[in-house]
């Protein structure tokens, strides 16, 4: 995410969703938390022109670990039946997994109200159409529609 700092300074204290995308949803599943040479966790800072080690500490303010100073508490990131409540108290695992985290978009995604209501919009908008069509056709055209989608009548 190359938008990061410019997120961050947008950033809304609230509680977070946090939902697996596909059709599975395992009863838990556990994303990784820091970096490790099997799954590396990096972020590419392109103000200063390098990739920066990401790691969940829950004692920290910052996921980055270059600004972390002191002994670490590391914490885990499971998803229990798909899904990952984060109070707005742990502003360093929500900056993590929605400004970070590598697997955003593609193992998860955070729920945004706005945008489900956008898309029942478009579909309440779609299905209104229909409807409007449907009613401005003449009896023939419905009886034929009708014949072809139940058959006819007088073939039972």
């Amino acid at each position: 995410m190359a938008t990061a700092k410019k997120k961050e300074t947008a950033w809304d204290i609230k509680d977070r969703h946090y939902y697996l995308t596909g059709n599975k949803s395992p009863l838990s599943y556990t994303i990784p938390s820091r970096h490790s040479l099997r799954k590396p966790l990096l972020w590419f800072d392109e103000s200063k022109g390098e990739q920066r080690e990401l790691r969940y500490a829950t004692n920290m303010s910052s996921p980055l670990r270059d600004e972390q100073k002191g002994e670490a508490t590391l914490g885990h990131i499971t998803f229990l039946n798909g899904h990952l409540y984060v109070p707005k108290r742990f502003q360093n695992l929500q900056k993590l997994l929605s400004l970070y985290h590598p697997l955003q978009g593609i193992r998860y995604s955070e729920h945004d109200p706005q945008m489900e209501a956008k898309d029942e919009l478009e579909d309440i908008e779609f299905e209104v159409e229909a409807l409007n069509a449907a009613i401005a056709l003449d009896i023939d055209t419905v009886e034929a529609i009708l014949r072809v989608e139940n058959g006819s009548l007088y073939l039972r």
